[in-house]
């Protein structure tokens, strides 16, 4: 390839792009890359494109815990460059395990999370599945014939029932205001006092909903609707339940 076939408005998108590709995968070959486009650029240009380049990072890699879902990434990579099944017990959300075995086609990161798009040989049909709930994943020494594949656009939303969200009136202390912009965005937040801010959102009436008021903690109160609220606190008393010491027994007599 040709220097000249690249501005400096290709390289620097291009660097972008497999800086951020390095906290998803292992080995040298992004490396071995990144050092090849680096060599398109002229040297009295390129601590200016390295400097712009550096202004935009995508880490995928988690802050704390396990690495499970980028090291099954790689070994899933594998499995499609050398066109073998794979077999791997999957948990659903009610942590019912089947085993299944897939022709894998394509790695998804969504949001935070990671999936494998391929043809699932017990469902005999195209399926997506979910990395951080596969267990003893194993690739099988057998190769598929890559069968016709119309990749889906979209994976369904974290919430499918996001259109039964109720719209809701939360006040929040200035610790929550991160979270809720982050989720929200900055428009649905209104100072009410010096320490305090009303947050207008939509909050699902059910356990999930409930879930995402519990990691505001003490900073977050809910005040409308009444019925969210008052199922709020109905959760709150069975979750205190849980941790009651046990009542005594009281002696005959």
């Amino acid at each position: 390839m040709e220097k000249q076939l690249f501005s400096t408005a290709d390289v620097t998108p291009l660097l972008m792009g497999l800086s951020s590709i390095r906290t998803t995968r292992s080995g040298d070959e992004v490396v071995g890359t990144l050092a090849k486009i680096k060599g398109f650029i002229p040297e009295e240009q390129r601590k200016t494109i390295e400097l712009k380049a550096g202004r935009f990072v995508i880490d995928t890699s988690p802050w704390v815990g396990s690495s499970h879902s980028i090291e099954l990434a790689n070994l899933l990579e594998t499995a499609m460059e050398k066109t073998c099944l794979v077999h791997f017990a999957y948990s659903d959300h009610k942590l019912s395990q089947t085993i299944r075995t897939v022709e894998p086609y394509r790695l998804i990161l969504k949001v935070m999370s990671w999936y494998l798009e391929g043809y699932c040989l017990k469902r005999k049909d195209f399926r997506i599945f979910k990395l951080s709930r596969m267990s003893e994943v194993a690739l099988i020494d057998e190769r598929f014939e890559p069968r016709p594949f119309n990749p889906q656009p979209l994976l369904q939303p974290a919430f499918p029932e996001a259109e039964k969200a109720l719209p809701a009136l939360l006040r929040i202390h200035e610790r929550a205001i991160d979270p809720i912009i982050d989720e929200f965005g900055p428009d649905c937040i209104e100072q009410e006092s010096e320490n305090t801010w009303l947050a207008r959102v939509f909050v699902l009436d059910n356990e999930q909903g409930y879930k995402s008021l519990l990691k505001l903690g003490a900073d977050c109160e809910c005040l409308a609707p009444e019925c969210l609220r008052e199922n709020f606190v109905q959760y709150l008393a069975q979750l205190s339940s849980v941790y009651a010491p046990p009542i005594p027994e009281r002696g005959e007599g």
